[in-house]
């Protein structure tokens, strides 16, 4: 009687996929996450990431299209020294530039690219005086 009770238990558990599956506290990520207020439903999420540059650096994000043509751009400095800031499309050319992002401050900048090529963007950070840049940039598809 046992025989035919564990053999049914392997063969049902090896059936439904529950054999060997289980679930361990290490193999959760409880890392704290930067939230913002620029957008709170995480579909369309191009680019979100924080970088420190010493005094020039790019955040690269790939854009293929989205339901209305449109990107929004958020930068925020995190760090101690104002940085300007340009969007740049496939090919070179500035979306937009000439923005200043002071410490502790944010930009958010909406922009049809419908009529652009698909492909790499970047946003472009420098400092006018080389000073270390630390930014966070989250980027969304429209």
């Amino acid at each position: 009687m046992f025989k035919k009770i564990v053999i049914g238990s392997i063969l049902v558990s090896s059936i439904t996929g529950l054999s060997n599956t289980y679930a361990s506290a290490t193999s959760i990520d409880h890392s704290p996450k930067k939230v913002s207020t620029f957008a709170t439903a995480q579909s369309g999420i191009l680019l979100e990431e924080e970088k420190t540059f010493n005094g020039d650096g790019k955040f690269y994000f790939d854009y293929y299209g989205s339901e209305d043509g449109e990107i929004r751009v958020y930068v925020e400095n995190t760090g101690s020294s104002p940085f300007d800031f340009r969007v740049v499309k496939p090919g070179g050319d500035d979306i937009a530039s000439g923005y200043t992002v002071k410490p502790g401050r944010s930009t958010t900048l909406t922009f049809d690219v419908s009529h652009y090529k698909t492909g790499t963007y970047y946003i472009r950070c420098q400092s006018s005086d080389g000073s270390k840049i630390k930014a966070f940039a989250k980027v969304r598809g429209l």
